[in-house]
């Protein structure tokens, strides 16, 4: 954004693409036209605090709808602990598709971080369903993760979570 002229540093990108009906690649085939396209926004407002955005549309010519926006800021509480709010909604529509599969649905995801250096991250979150509707199911969970680096080349992470889905 700086080479911009906007004069804050952070990133914004785009994509777009038109796909055919039978195009395909080793891993994908396309059935029937589709329409895909996305933006993200990464914005550092300050030393502490990054804005982040991205909206993903997907729709094809057999009725099938995928819409995703997701929407954080990440403030950093002092040198070593952060803390992460998120906001995202989901909107899909499939014809034929099984009920619990179409719908829309927002949640709302908070994550604090302990960083006491680069070698070592612990970290809780909780994440809970605001509003949906439909037959997706509601997302809410929780749960407790880090990452500890051995050295440059050996980093072990885990993370332990339960909720609603699973």
């Amino acid at each position: 954004l700086e080479e911009l002229g906007l004069g804050t540093p952070g990133s914004v990108s785009a994509y777009f693409e038109d796909r055919s009906a039978g195009f395909s690649t080793p891993d994908y085939q396309v059935r029937d036209d589709e329409q895909l396209w996305g933006l993200a926004l990464d914005v550092e407002l300050n030393a502490r605090t990054v804005l982040q955005f991205t909206y993903d549309d997907f729709e094809s010519d057999a009725g099938e709808v995928k819409r995703e926006l997701e929407a954080s800021v990440s403030y950093a509480l002092g040198d070593v602990n952060t803390l992460d709010i998120g906001l995202s909604h989901i909107e899909r529509e499939e014809a034929g598709a099984p009920t619990d599969e179409t719908g829309t649905r927002t949640d709302l995801a908070v994550r604090y971080t302990h960083a006491p250096n680069d070698d070592l991250e612990v970290y809780g979150f909780v994440q809970g369903t605001l509003d949906r509707d439909g037959g997706i199911s509601a997302n809410n969970r929780a749960g407790i993760g880090g990452r500890v680096a051995f050295s440059e080349r050996w980093t072990f992470g885990g993370e332990v979570s339960g909720g609603s889905l699973g």
